[in-house]
């Protein structure tokens, strides 16, 4: 009789992984009797065959999840607890495969992200998932995507499934750029009067922050409620408005801002600065100044002895034409994109590394601009990334044409191509600005008026002189939002000598933006509101003689106490957090209540894009600083970079073909260790499945049925 041999053997596999080790280790002992073989052939056999193993249709989902947790998710939740809308992707290739690697079926997901697959031959099958959008990857993988999977449940890009007759067989994609959490923190800009200091430069607050109330009275402390976060002092970063946010790196970028009344920070009107949350440390991130010389972003024209007459008409002319205007990143953050509105260059600038004249490119527009033939009329400002583009807001000012109102008073976005550093030559948006606004305050409209380089007013007991800036391009599933920012709201303050002729004149600055929605996307063009309409949607008032066309779309950018209408009260800073249905803009007297008496105030409201009724408000301040003169900057969303997930499936290669066949044996208990160089930083064990995960910011897989 032979002897019996046993053999005990462990084995290692090792993978790297974002610059991590990872080991796959497993114990087992073998032994040539024929009762072994036939345990593994019966268990794999087990595994593969069953009655039911039948032909048919499989059907599920591939869609974005913009949160990141695995869950298809539509209903954007509520106005308190907002949640973006995952919507389905088209394109994707969807494969069915049998035991023998033979190719069951093939289907193509539809315009909603849904497909169904009719598969041939008999199952199990192994359904792959190829061909995914450019810059797309998989998502988190959900509880309940091998067993009992239901519509929201997602899995990786290769599913197994026992049968043909199997529905919701889903994939969860991911584009970096567009993750955010549900409820991030929201960053904007507070302004201090003169040469005081403002706690709140930069401050943040929750996303989620404020109060959803429109009746009642006062108290109004839930509009205030949590209370923000102050990030830098105007002696840290002086005044502001372009906000950018580094993800990978956790910086905040605050580009200069000339504002009337308001002093530059250290670093004057070339500066932009930076703060890092990681150690909540506040620098000069870059001075166009020290770089390519003094003016080169402008020079100082502030009187800082006398912040009230602040240099009378130079200051006042200086607005807007001087310092940055807007800054975006682009899609990996190498790159920080900013406009100098001094030399009206778009500048990039590396994230990274050394930042002198070489690193730092900058581009004209092109040279002829349709109906702005004046050159120094030209007057650009926001600055946005969308889908692989940088797309750069302007007026045509008419500043020279004298007189009040010119039908050429025009608003454009241009495109830049970040791949050939080229503006397109003509724009994609070019809109008259001559539309119907009804009151900046009562008995005094709100009607677009030519930009002026010295003083004007239209109101003798307070200052108000409409003059547009293109200042934010935001974008909602492919749908434009321009903010407009009036640029008297810089040039005046609360209570203070605006008028260089009657320094003793004190004037309280009112001032008048506004919101467009162009309906469209980049490949088909866009098509601006017309009559409270866009697209087919909208459930604002019409006919009412104040929007394009007649009706507004965000129709309640507007406070009426008591009957007095400010009927336009956006303060040209927006954001959309890519998936929500909301979009939160910075605002005067934000608050929606009949009879609150909270005035010359400044903070937040959030607009549903689908009807532009607003149902959030958050109150920054108020009675201080600016009033109701442009208090507030911009608004940027901290979200954090998308969650890194390790995982996959340990299983029983039965024909040693390295691919993993439906019915082969998954291996349960395994140990997977993570390294980092030498250093253990995580372990999982396989489920029954014979999968693992590990989450980024985990040091053992919490549950690992979850992702």
């Amino acid at each position: 009789m032979p002897q019996r041999k046993n053999l005990t053997s462990q084995f290692s596999f090792f993978f790297l992984a974002a610059g991590l080790l990872l080991s796959v280790s497993l114990l087992y002992v073998a032994d040539d009797s024929q009762a072994q073989e036939a345990s593994f052939e019966k268990e794999t056999a087990e595994y593969s065959l069953s009655a039911d193993d039948l032909s048919g249709a499989v059907s599920g989902r591939v869609f974005q999840d913009f949160n990141g947790n695995g869950l298809f998710e539509n209903s954007g939740g509520t106005a308190a607890a907002p949640v973006a809308i995952d919507a389905g992707l088209a394109g994707v290739t969807v494969s069915a495969y049998d035991s023998a690697g033979v190719l069951r079926g093939t289907a193509v997901t539809a315009t909603n992200g849904t497909y169904t697959l009719n598969a041939t031959g008999t199952g199990p099958y192994r359904i792959e998932f190829t061909g995914l959008p450019a810059g797309f990857f998989p998502s988190a993988r959900s509880a309940g995507s091998v067993n009992g999977n239901t519509a929201t449940t997602t899995g990786s890009t290769v599913h197994f499934v026992e049968d043909g007759n199997t529905s919701n067989v889903n994939l969860a994609l991911n584009r970096p750029g567009d993750f955010c959490a549900n409820n991030p923190e929201i960053c904007s800009q507070l302004y201090g009067f003169g040469g005081a200091t403002q706690p709140e430069a930069l401050f943040t607050i929750p996303y989620t922050g404020g109060s959803t109330r429109t009746t009642g009275g006062n108290p109004v402390t839930d509009f205030t409620s949590p209370g923000n976060t102050s990030l830098a002092t105007t002696d840290d970063v002086g005044t502001t408005f372009g906000l950018a946010y580094h993800r990978a790196t956790r910086r905040i970028f605050a580009a200069a801002y000339m504002k009337k009344h308001a002093k530059f920070g250290p670093g004057g009107p070339g500066a932009i600065y930076q703060y890092d949350r990681n150690t909540n440390a506040v620098s000069e991130f870059v001075n166009l100044n020290t770089v390519f010389g003094p003016g080169t972003a402008g020079t100082d024209p502030h009187n800082p002895l006398d912040y009230n007459t602040d240099n009378g008409q130079t200051t006042w002319n200086a607005v807007g034409k001087i310092s940055f205007g807007g800054i975006a990143l682009n899609a990996d953050e190498s790159f920080l994109y900013a406009m100098n509105l001094n030399d009206r260059r778009l500048y990039r600038i590396p994230t990274s590394g050394p930042l002198n004249s070489t690193t730092i490119t900058s581009y004209p527009f092109p040279a002829l601009i349709p109906s702005c033939t004046v050159a120094s009329e030209f007057r650009p400002f926001a600055v946005s990334w969308y889908e692989g583009t940088i797309y750069v807001g302007a007026v045509c000012s008419r500043e020279t044409a004298g007189g009040a109102i010119s039908t050429n008073l025009r608003a454009y976005v241009y495109r830049f191509d970040p791949a050939t550093n080229t503006f397109a030559g003509t724009p994609s948006v070019n809109i008259q600005l001559n539309y119907p606004r009804a009151e900046t305050d009562p008995g005094y409209g709100a009607a677009w008026r030519n930009w002026r380089a010295t003083y004007q007013t239209i109101s003798t007991s307070h200052f108000i002189y409409p003059q547009p800036m293109l200042t934010d391009i935001d974008f909602d599933r492919g749908n434009m939002v321009l903010s407009l920012r009036d640029r008297n709201g810089d040039q005046s303050g609360y209570n203070s000598a605006s008028n260089p002729n009657n320094p003793a004149q004190l004037f309280k600055g009112i001032t008048a933006g506004d919101m467009l929605r162009l309906c469209g996307n980049p490949t088909s063009g866009w098509t601006l509101e017309l009559n409270g309409r866009c697209g087919g949607i909208g459930n604002a008032p019409q006919a009412t003689n104040e929007g394009p066309g007649g009706g507004e779309y965000y129709y309640q950018d507007n406070y009426h106490p008591n009957g007095n209408p400010h009927d336009e009260v956006a303060l040209g800073g927006a954001s959309q957090i890519p998936g929500h249905s909301v979009l939160v803009a910075t605002i005067f007297d934000p608050v929606y209540i009949p009879n609150d008496n909270i005035y010359d105030a400044g903070g937040f409201r959030w607009f549903v894009n689908n009807t532009g009724a607003q149902n959030r408000g958050y109150l920054a301040y108020s009675f201080s600083d600016f009033g109701k003169a442009n208090g507030i900057g911009n608004v940027v969303p901290l979200c954090e970079a998308a969650p890194i997930e390790v995982g996959n499936r340990v299983w029983f290669d039965a024909n040693s073909n390295g691919v993993q066949d439906p019915g082969e044996s998954p291996i349960a208990g395994v140990t997977v260790n993570l390294y980092q160089g030498s250093t253990l930083v995580g372990t999982a064990v396989t489920d029954a499945n014979g999968e693992y995960y590990f989450v980024a910011g985990t040091t053992v897989d919490p549950n690992p049925t979850d992702h």
